[in-house]
């Protein structure tokens, strides 16, 4: 060999596999390696082109274990019912599988040629030529043509593909007649030809095609005759078919029809239409004519569209149709329609062949109903999916079960959602054919129920006439617990039914009641105005007014089995009605003392002195005050600006924060006593206690008990338990009420200043003998105030002088009895050390007890609690007794 001679190196890695049983080489002739590559490249080629199904290994999707997860997916489908994204990732493998293939080729091309350096360069006359050898070696032309010829193909394959993809995108989303007409992406050129010329050059030469209009009978007609005849067809499938059977038998026939194009071809619409411009569209809508003369002829399903759309505002979550999803429902319908003309074909020939009477043809053909069908459970599956995730966002935004702190903590405060779940066809059905479950159906739960002993049941709000099975709630006794539900269930032929916890009771005996009822059903209903948003707005503002009347109920109840126990009971001086989802607490006041002019102190009306709103979002009680009773509001948040004395105790309290422990109890024992915390203690007191009276009542109506034997029982002793408390509460926060609300009001009439709390000192104690007094500090205004010397001799014995603030005030409180509620007016003495001090020194009933007779009481309401109740209003029932206040003390001092 002569050195200058370079070896010819293979530029390829040569991958050797062995024989697992000896350990040897596994060997084969050059053109059976060579025959293989390319024969399994050809044979890819042609299943990818064919449609032939290839077992495909794809990008793995699923992340719900990250651990075990593979890499890898395997599936066996054809490259054509590919996603684009899939079929260019399974045409790269393949090619790169294949280009590695070839260069294993190359490299043993390369290593059994004469010029690899394998044969030394000797002259050809010192040695014979090895027959064999150069048998087995192949032309060096021919395989570089093989070579060459294999790595085109590839190249052509790859960019001509990936160009095909292309195309068929933009054609796919700009031309929806394309859909149609291809079968294959390689088809996408053929397409073309049969859209712009007209004919399809690619078609086999062998294959004859042949043109039956050309030789038919409806080649003589014109264009008048041809109109003609399709209008005669189609007036004769809907006098024959179904359409008039139906008028003939007095049925129901769902579709609105419409003839189009001159009588040439049928609309069918259904559903209420929204109006866009001066066009109208409907939910459902479809086309169809009949393109043949046979008798009975098919129908010819043209177009169908389902339209849904959500309320301005609210998002439909991208859950619009595709293209393709439009051409799958078109799809469906047709063969059903189809399958329905085929069936009733198949039932007339059978009662012909077996020569029955005409009235054994029971058989009748409904393609239209069936259309209507399909196309219909296809729109509620459409509107479930929004629904649920409009759900879902609600869950995750504004009605969140998580608070708005810093740290974010649990509670019960927000809504849990039962995605959408769909049915089976089979689930659906009983046995006997009568349908047993829906469609498909979704849940939303809200606000706590006390469910130990039963939970409300769930009903239908709709006024349809549905079957029993349609009727029944689909979310379990043990599925979701202590929460009221709102259902949605789509069953076919109907449209959504809407069910709520104690939906059967409910009643539309109030037009706040039937508002909301109207609109939670047009919120899910109404398939152009879905609003999730809506429709759990309006269903807890139902529950709110359900609430509060099934609390007025318990208390009345209570009130009618306790009359024994005064303390405990609702006295007759305390009104309450349910308005719009509060409970509004009225007084009928009584005041001690003189009425101007000697007049008469007739029966006057009860006042309102606050309202006990249910919360939408938690469904518990807020209580809430009229606008007039500033003071009363800010006393009710403890809030400092309700006067200065507060707010020179919050700051002495934060000075105290560095001082003595002693000084510390002194501003403790100080700010106990204040009016705000007094106030805001009482009205927390009724808001828990009525709380609790409210999940045990729930919203009233019927129950799904537990167990039938007991369960009743026990839940009407957990109510009338929280009843007790709850009256309590009421008469504890009226009195307070009446001090802060209409006696602040009354002394700011007399005497042309406003009122002040926490200078009149601490609660009045009564003489014995006497009515007891509210044990809340009275409210006051200042008269006079002076200073005024005191001597106090110390441990030494020493004499010292000390200047004290004495205050001369008049100060109103409050009494109750198990009759009435009085207002007591007092000229009250303090003296102080400091302005924030409280002391009592002398106190002056100069209410006069000779008033008048007692008023007659006031029977409670047992009626309904919409029944309208006269009230007087704060501003005339505070004028009224500013009058009295100023007789009382003319009476008293002049």
């Amino acid at each position: 060999m002569n050195s200058s001679e370079e070896k010819v190196q293979p530029q390829s890695r040569l991958e050797l596999s062995v024989n697992p049983s000896d350990g040897a080489l596994l060997t084969a002739p050059l053109s059976l390696v060579i025959n293989n590559a390319t024969d399994a490249l050809y044979n890819d080629l042609q299943n990818m082109a064919t449609g032939q199904p290839l077992t495909l290994y794809l990008p793995s999707a699923d992340d719900r274990d990250k651990k075990i997860r593979l890499p890898y997916t395997e599936k066996s489908e054809a490259m054509s019912s590919l996603s684009f994204q899939q079929r260019r990732h399974v045409l790269a493998s393949r090619v790169a599988r294949h280009v590695q293939s070839l260069s294993h080729v190359s490299a043993l091309v390369a290593s059994n040629l004469p010029t690899s350096g394998t044969i030394s360069n000797l002259d050809s006359s010192s040695r014979p030529p090895n027959i064999y050898a150069l048998a087995q070696i192949p032309p060096e032309n021919e395989v570089s043509q093989i070579i060459q010829c294999a790595s085109q193909a590839l190249e052509h394959v790859r960019t001509s593909w990936v160009s095909a993809d292309t195309a068929q995108d933009a054609l796919y989303f700009h031309h929806d007649s394309l859909w149609k007409i291809r079968n294959h992406p390689h088809d996408v050129l053929g397409s073309m030809d049969v859209l712009l010329k007209g004919r399809w050059n690619d078609i086999s030469r062998d294959i004859k095609l042949e043109d039956r209009y050309k030789d038919s009978l409806e080649k003589s007609w014109d264009k008048s005759e041809m109109k003609e005849r399709l209008r005669a067809v189609i007036r004769r499938k809907l006098v024959l078919g179904e359409i008039g059977n139906n008028v003939i038998s007095n049925e129901s026939f769902r579709w609105n029809v419409v003839l189009e194009k001159d009588g040439m071809a049928v609309r069918l619409f259904y559903g209420k239409p929204r109006m866009e411009a001066d066009s109208e569209f409907y939910p459902i809508e479809a086309r169809v004519a009949v393109l043949s003369e046979a008798n009975p002829a098919p129908w010819t399903l043209l177009s169908v569209r389902t339209r849904t759309s959500v309320k301005t505002g609210e998002s439909n979550h991208q859950l619009e149709l595709s293209k393709e999803q439009m051409f799958g429902l078109h799809r469906i319908c047709e063969r059903a329609m189809m399958q329905e003309e085929t069936r009733a074909k198949k039932s007339q020939q059978d009662v012909e062949h077996t020569k029955a009477n005409e009235s054994d043809r029971s058989y009748l053909a409904r393609p239209l109903s069936k259309l209507l069908h399909m196309s219909h459970v296809f729109s509620l599956s459409w509107q479930m999916e929004i629904l649920s995730s409009q759900a879902d966002a609600l869950r995750k935004g504004s009605w969140s079960s998580q608070n708005n702190n810093a740290v974010s903590t649990l509670s019960k405060d927000g809504i849990f959602v039962t995605p959408v779940k769909f049915i089976s066809e089979n689930e659906q059905f009983g046995s006997d054919g009568v349908r047993q479950k829906p469609l498909a159906y979704l849940a939303i739960h809200f606000w706590e129920v006390d469910d130990r002993n039963g939970k409300p049941k769930v009903s239908p709000l709709s006024s349809k006439e549905q079957g029993e099975a349609s009727c029944k709630a689909m979310i379990k006794f043990s599925e979701v617990n202590e929460r009221l539900t709102l259902e949605i269930r789509a069953i076919p032929n109907i449209g959504l039914e809407v069910s709520l916890s104690g939906g059967k009771s409910i009643d539309g005996d109030s037009n706040h009641l039937r508002k909301n009822v109207q609109q939670l059903l047009s919120s899910l209903q109404d398939p152009f105005q879905l609003s999730a948003s809506d429709a759990l707005l309006s269903a807890v503002v139902i529950c709110a007014e359900r609430r509060c009347r099934a609390v007025r109920a318990a208390l009345l109840k209570h009130h009618q089995l306790q009359s024994k126990e005064k303390d405990n009971i609702l006295p007759p001086w305390l009104l309450l009605t349910v308005e719009c989802g509060s409970i509004s607490v009225g007084v009928q006041v009584s005041y001690a003392g003189k009425i101007q002019n000697n007049g008469k102190d007739d029966g006057r009306k009860p006042v309102v002195l606050f309202r006990v709103a249910c919360d939408s979002r938690s469904g518990k009680f807020v209580a809430t005050f009229p606008r007039s009773m500033t003071l009363l509001r800010r006393l009710a948040c403890n809030d400092p600006n309700a006067c200065e004395i507060q707010l020179l105790r919050q700051a002495k309290s934060g000075l105290a924060s560095s001082s003595s422990a002693a000084e510390r109890r002194r501003v403790a024992a100080r700010a106990k006593d204040s009016s705000g915390r007094f106030v805001r203690e009482a009205f927390l007191s009724l808001t828990r206690s009525i709380d609790i009276l409210g999940k045990r009542v729930g919203i009233g109506g019927e129950w799904v008990d537990v167990d039938s034997s007991y369960s009743s029982a026990l839940r009407d002793k957990s109510v009338l338990e929280a009843c007790g408390d709850v009256c309590v509460a009421l008469k504890s926060c009226a009195s307070i009420s009446a001090i802060y609300g209409i006696g602040n009001l009354a002394l700011g009439i007399a005497g042309s200043s406003d009122a002040v709390p926490d200078i009149g000192g601490g609660p009045i104690i009564a003489k014995e003998g006497a009515v007891p007094f509210v044990s809340a500090p009275p409210i006051a205004i200042v008269m006079n105030q002076e200073l005024v010397e005191h001597k106090m001799t110390d441990i030494s014995g020493e004499e010292t002088t000390i200047m004290k603030l004495q205050r001369e005030l008049c100060s109103i409180s409050a009494s109750i009895t198990p009759k009435s509620m009085t207002l007591h007016f007092f000229d009250t003495t303090t003296q102080v050390d400091s302005v924030i001090a409280q002391q009592h020194d002398e106190v002056d009933d100069i209410d006069d007890v000779d008033s008048g007779p007692q008023r007659k009481r006031m029977k409670l309401l047992e009626n309904d609690s919409n029944s309208t109740l006269e009230t007087e209003s704060i501003s005339n029932e505070a004028d009224y007794f500013a009058k009295r206040i100023n007789a009382t003390w003319e009476a008293c001092y002049e």
